[in-house]
């Protein structure tokens, strides 16, 4: 975990933004989020916003991010990130999709389980998936595959993305003083962040009750 973390710094010290958009982009699509650390990447950034610069291996890293950039970023490459994995799986590339999943640990057992939940919660399991490393994985990729609208897919992908960076950038920029607390913090914040998402889809599910009654 060391390693990887100083791996992280290193691109965030050259590359900055860019490198919090590519990873968080990249950890979404399709099958790579198992692969790519997007959410710590987030966190450490939203840290070295605060914190304006740290040591790792007697080497001072100066970096100059703002924490409403490291946000938009985060919120966007994973916006992003979630559509590119929904229309692979919706515009017939799916077969071929799983096939270069088995080279990263993927297999159809996963997807059926995703499929799952989908068909039970709907358009809530893009939402609520965004804070599971599993679901953040697989269910944009799964819900290309069902052809599940659109448009109720962009609806449910974009609050997900647009809390989660926040979420997240935040947690890192709040305790820049101690990293390990902040992980620990990290489950709680889920928690958090799970209650907000069920306020904000009964309201989305009360308004669209009205307008259906409405309408007849």
């Amino acid at each position: 975990m060391t390693q990887v973390v100083e791996w992280v710094i290193y691109f965030l010290d050259a590359w900055g933004y860019y490198f919090v958009f590519l990873l968080t982009f990249l950890e979404t699509s399709m099958f790579v989020g198992l692969l790519v650390p997007g959410e710590m990447t987030v966190v450490l950034a939203g840290f070295l916003a605060a914190s304006g610069s740290v040591e790792v291996g007697g080497e001072v890293f100066e970096i100059t991010l703002q924490l409403r950039n490291v946000m938009w970023c985060a919120m966007l490459g994973a916006f992003l990130g979630d559509t590119v994995g929904y229309l692979i799986g919706r515009f017939g590339v799916g077969k071929l999709a799983i096939r270069l999943g088995r080279f990263f640990f993927v297999r159809e057992r996963e997807l059926n389980k995703v499929r799952e939940y989908i068909e039970r919660h709907g358009g809530k399991t893009i939402f609520f998936g965004r804070f599971t490393s599993f679901l953040r994985a697989f269910a944009p990729f799964v819900a290309g595959m069902m052809k599940m609208s659109f448009r109720r897919f962009l609806f449910y992908d974009f609050l997900g993305a647009v809390l989660w960076g926040a979420t997240f950038s935040l947690l890192g920029y709040v305790f820049q003083e101690s990293w390990k607390q902040a992980e620990q913090w990290v489950g709680r914040t889920i928690l958090i962040a799970l209650a907000l998402a069920v306020v904000i889809v009964l309201i989305y599910r009360k308004r669209r009750k009205r307008k259906i009654g409405g309408m007849g």
